[in-house]
């Protein structure tokens, strides 16, 4: 474990001090340092320039009141134990003095992380020629190796991404994205802001505020770089980016930055949210599929044993079993009633029909999560994506209220985000997704689920079948022998029924066909996007003819199975209802 000293600063709080080794992980620093599992994590770019006069009465109140201010909130809520970290450079007249000083002046509870290469630093205690002193308001502060500034920006990019990693937290707490902020900032954020595209994570910019986020902005708008600018493109082209501006006033820039990083940091933001809907959605339609398969499992169960006991009745009477006679007229009497309990208790809740409506509303959501997941033709601050997403998520769960759902309490999910097994490997359900890694991790993925499935269900299928040619098989055996095994004959009878009921509840030749419809339809529009040129496939229509495609076909499986299923739950309660009227189980 790298050593840590704790250093006292001249206003009663103390500074930790971690100098890193080559051999030392991220997961080392965030140990050694104590920094635990923080709510929020914000990234501060750039800090090698400085602020003009003009700009920095705004951009502090930006950063004491739209920044520090949101974030402490945060932090107060009620029940949370959990701390909020600021990680920036640890020197620079800029944008670390300021957040240095207006940290130290608001006492709050922001850990403001430094991150400068050892050689770079004045460490306490140990002055160096050149060196720049680390600015106040920092707790702590990493020293990593290096001999120039430059040296330590992936060291500040692995400690944030160790501040979330998902191994930092329980599996019920979800892990946040770092928020990259970008306020003016010289050649070096533009780097930052790259290293934060790669990753995945959004950026914020804040418009006139000079510098990096100003040229930015500009290329964000005119949806092209200067002068075919290669980093530049790539950041245009797989960034995610909220845009504030700041104008002549800082008050409506102050509300704005503060909403931008409660939404980020608060796990607020709009794909965060469609991802929790789904996880409820998803969580309750297993819960309700459970359900179902428990109360249609003892029906079929205790409908075979209601046969069962009466043939032994009928067998223990002509043998005049007196002790079994009385024994079982009793339990002739509570079975059925259990299976009439049962069968009241399934048409009451309906949880076959629930789960069928949650499961599909569930789904629905994950097709509008990957239509909203694709990259856009450019990198865009409008909000259109997100609205669509939106209104796609109200129409969604409107629908779903207007159905049974709407009388069983559905809790909001707060498990880790993507749910687990709602993704491919490898895919963290956040990122943006260009056309390649949209083939590989949804049609691809979904070609492999139908395959296996398809393959399970036959085999499930074929053994069903056997069994019940073995049932119909011992009831002309029992036929056959004749005398007293011809009573047995019923059971076989209950047995064949039984098989036929779970067979239809589980749609196998249904379920088979449109698999294999699915995964031929899948496999022509794989077949399709590979024989494109690549030239084609760079095209905008035909990417939205994958997208659009693949999810219609996705579609229509999901609705073709939820009106098999619709009907098959129909028939079955028509069945059981039938079963339940009196004297039918004596038929």
């Amino acid at each position: 474990m790298p050593n840590v000293q704790t250093h006292p600063l001249p206003d009663g709080r103390t500074l930790k001090l971690l100098q890193a080794d080559t051999g030392d992980t991220p997961a080392d620093w965030v140990g050694a340092l104590g920094l635990g599992s923080p709510l929020a994590v914000v990234l501060i770019a750039g800090g090698d320039d400085a602020v003009p006069d003009t700009l920095r009465p705004r951009v502090t109140q930006l950063l004491a009141r739209g920044l520090l201010r949101t974030l402490n909130d945060l932090a107060d809520q009620p029940g949370c134990d959990a701390s909020v970290c600021c990680v920036l450079r640890a020197c620079g007249p800029g944008l670390p003095t300021l957040l240095g000083q207006a940290a130290a002046d608001s006492g709050g509870s922001v850990q403001l992380l430094g991150v400068a290469p050892a050689s770079r630093l004045a460490l306490p205690g140990m002055p160096a020629a050149g060196a720049e002193p680390a600015v106040s308001g920092l707790s702590h502060l990493l020293a990593t190796p290096g001999t120039a500034w430059g040296d330590e920006l992936a060291a500040k990019f692995n400690l944030a991404q160790a501040l979330v990693a998902p191994g930092n937290r329980s599996e019920t707490q979800a892990a946040p994205q770092p928020l990259v902020l970008l306020i003016g900032g010289g050649a070096d954020a533009v780097t930052e802001v790259l290293l934060a595209v790669r990753r995945g994570w959004p950026v914020l910019l804040v418009e006139g505020s000079g510098g990096a986020a100003d040229a930015l902005a500009r290329q964000l708008a005119q949806g092209q770089p200067d002068g075919d600018d290669p980093v530049v493109a790539e950041i245009l082209a797989d960034g995610r980016f909220t845009r504030i501006t700041l104008g002549e006033h800082a008050a409506g820039a102050v509300e704005a930055l503060a909403r931008a990083v409660q939404r980020e940091c608060a796990c607020e933001s709009l794909l965060r949210l469609a991802w929790q809907r789904f996880g409820a959605l998803d969580r309750a339609a297993a819960q309700q599929q459970k359900a179902f398969t428990t109360v249609q499992g003892w029906i079929i169960v205790l409908g075979v044993m209601a046969v069962f006991l009466s043939v032994l009745h009928s067998v223990a009477s002509a043998h005049q079993w007196d002790d079994w006679v009385s024994a079982l007229r009793y339990a002739l009497i509570v079975v059925p009633i259990c299976v009439s309990t049962l069968i009241v208790t399934a048409n009451r809740y309906s949880p076959g029909k629930r789960w069928v409506l949650l499961r599909t509303a569930a789904e629905s959501l994950k097709r509008e999560i990957y239509r909203y997941r694709v990259r856009p033709r450019q990198a865009a601050v409008d909000g259109v994506r997100e609205k669509s997403l939106q209104k796609a998520m109200e129409d969604i769960t409107r629908r779903l209220a207007r159905t049974e759902v709407n009388s069983m309490g559905l809790p909001p999910y707060t498990g880790p985000l993507p749910p687990p097994g709602a993704v491919a490997r490898g895919d963290d359900g956040m990122r943006l997704l260009g056309a390649d890694r949209y083939v590989q991790l949804r049609l691809t993925n979904q070609l492999a689920f139908y395959g296996n499935r398809t393959a399970g269900l036959a085999g499930q299928s074929s053994r069903w079948q056997l069994v019940a040619i073995v049932v119909g098989a011992l009831g002309t055996l029992l036929a056959a022998l004749g005398n007293e095994w011809v009573a047995w004959i019923a059971l076989t009878s209950a047995v064949a029924s039984a098989l036929l009921a779970y067979v239809g509840y589980k749609q196998f030749d249904t379920t088979l066909t449109s698999y294999n419809q699915t995964a031929t339809d899948l496999q022509n529009l794989q077949a399709w996007w590979t024989a494109l040129l690549p030239d084609e496939q760079a095209q905008p229509e035909n990417v939205d003819k994958l997208v659009a495609t693949t999810e219609t076909v996705l579609a229509t499986e999901q609705d073709g199975w939820a009106q098999s299923m619709t009907n098959a739950l129909a028939s079955l309660r028509t069945q059981q209802d039938e079963e339940a009227k009196p004297g039918a189980a004596g038929g």
